[in-house]
């Protein structure tokens, strides 16, 4: 330019040029050569392809990077150039190695930001370095199963359990407070009942089952979810028998009838047939009051004469050397028994016309519930009035024999205790006996006078015979104390005084 020669070297050339300068004057020329040397210089590598930033989520999987084309070098081979890492300028966000050509990224476990990565290229002991930028997004990770709930195993019909759930999950972006449980799914919820109230689960091992159930838990935190499994065994266990259907209470007068009771459903075995369960009486708090036994299914109450007041009855089940066992109350209402005859009336039999008889009655009738003294008895009946008369004074029972009767008659005593009766019937026999003609109209004295005449006197009415035909009595003269006053004779029923004569008295 004007008088300036400049010269420019071009990059990365090396060698000598011959450089001719003309200088022109009045069209006239003149040229001057010289020679340019460029000496070889052995260039540092160069960065070709920058290694572009990285961006991913949080917890991405590792990143492989081809370094095989970043760096260059125009003076040497570029298979030649070694790579390494010069910095990393965050190690607990990245993890950054170098084999051959490759560059891997390893993303630490839940964590987020940024890292400066400087590559270095060295090609003949000269270096270039290439910077690139890793930004990791925060990614909201969902919670983990950090104390996985252990298995369980319980004999059947074991007490609730509970497992507290507070630390089984846990959220390195949350709060592990603020995880909810709930349960997600539960095998056999004919063996386990399972609920979740805040933090704690609690099983119910349902009745008489057994078997195996899995429970799975899910933890819920900002809406991601986690779940944990685990397994429930309930060994099967004998059950003792139980009562399916209580003997109800027992309420009975006094000196009831025996009462039978079915036993066959009152107790049950889930595990074994009810069929065999065999039934015992345990115990009897009042056996004066009760008498209790069992025949196969059937109990028999026999309630014991006169008594009252209540007694449980203790009945056991026993099925395949289990037992339970099942009380009942029998109640016995006092009733106001009628009095009984303790000592009947013996029957009596005596001949016609006995002396009156006593009988003493004191001890004839007797009353459990009242006193035997405070008895009243009087005559209920008398068949045959015509032949005995009875009468009662205080304990004492007379019976006077009707003159001259014969035959039976049943007397029938009655007692009265507390306005309740019983009477007591006994027979008198009054055997017959021939009883001795009677004087019925006896033969008036005679007043006559000396040398009257003979006089008749009708016998026929003077003698009677209760037993016999009163015609057939014979009438005789026994004696007479004056013969020389008086001539008796008797022809049938004629009575004939002859009077002597000249005779008196």
């Amino acid at each position: 330019n004007d008088n300036i020669l400049t010269l420019e070297f071009l990059e990365n050339q090396n060698g000598s040029a011959d450089i001719t300068i003309s200088a022109t004057s009045n069209s006239k020329e003149i040229s001057d050569t010289f020679t340019v040397t460029v000496n070889a210089i052995d260039d540092a590598p160069v960065i070709s392809q920058a290694i572009s930033d990285v961006t991913v989520n949080e917890d991405a999987d590792s990143q492989a990077i081809d370094l095989s084309l970043v760096f260059s070098d125009i003076d040497n081979d570029d298979a030649s150039i070694t790579k390494s890492i010069q910095s990393n300028s965050n190690s607990s966000l990245i993890s950054a190695s170098i084999n051959d050509n490759t560059l891997t990224l390893d993303f630490l476990e839940n964590q987020n930001g940024s890292a400066d990565i400087i590559i270095t290229g060295t090609s003949n002991s000269q270096e270039i370095s290439d910077t690139f930028t890793i930004t990791v997004n925060a990614i909201d990770d969902a919670p983990v199963v950090s104390q996985a709930i252990s298995d369980v195993t319980e004999d059947e019909d074991a007490d609730n359990h509970t497992i507290d759930l507070s630390a089984v999950f846990s959220d390195i972006d949350n709060d592990d407070a603020s995880i909810t449980k709930s349960i997600q799914s539960n095998s056999n919820s004919s063996l386990i009942s399972a609920s979740i109230n805040d933090n704690t689960l609690t099983l119910e091992f349902l009745e008489n089952q057994n078997g195996t159930a899995d429970i799975t838990i899910i933890g819920t935190s900002n809406s991601q979810e986690i779940s944990d499994t685990f397994t429930i065994t309930v060994n099967a266990i004998d059950d003792a028998p139980v009562v399916s259907q209580a003997i109800s209470d027992v309420t009975e007068d006094e000196d009831a009838d025996n009462q039978t009771i079915d036993l066959s459903a009152v107790f049950s075995d889930i595990d074994n047939d009810d069929a065999a369960i065999t039934k015992s009486i345990h115990s009897n708090s009042n056996s004066s009051l009760i008498s209790a036994s069992i025949n196969d299914n059937t109990l028999t109450l026999d309630f014991l004469e006169n008594q009252n007041g209540s007694a449980d009855i203790i009945i056991t089940g026993t099925s395949n050397s289990q037992e339970i066992s099942d009380t009942f109350t029998i109640t016995v209402n006092a009733i106001d028994d009628a009095p009984v005859i303790s000592q009947a009336i013996s029957d009596v039999t005596e001949d016609e016309d006995a002396d009156n008889q006593t009988i003493d009655l004191s001890a004839v009738f007797s009353d459990i519930d009242n006193d035997d003294s405070a008895i009243t008895k009087s005559i209920h009946s008398n068949s045959n009035s015509s032949l005995i008369s009875a009468s009662i004074n205080d304990n004492i029972l007379t019976l006077e024999f009707l003159e001259n009767q014969n035959g039976s008659a049943d007397i029938t005593i009655s007692a009265t205790s507390n306005s309740k009766e019983i009477s007591d019937t006994f027979t008198v026999t009054v055997n017959a006996i021939d009883d001795a003609p009677v004087i019925s109209q006896a033969i008036s004295d005679v007043t006559v006078n000396e040398d009257a005449d003979s006089q008749a006197i009708d016998l026929s009415l003077v003698f009677s015979d209760i037993d016999n035909d009163d015609a057939s009595i014979t009438k005789s003269i026994q004696s007479n104390s004056n013969s020389s006053l008086i001539s008796a004779s008797i022809n049938d029923n004629t009575l004939t005084l002859d009077f002597l004569e000249n005779q008196n008295v």
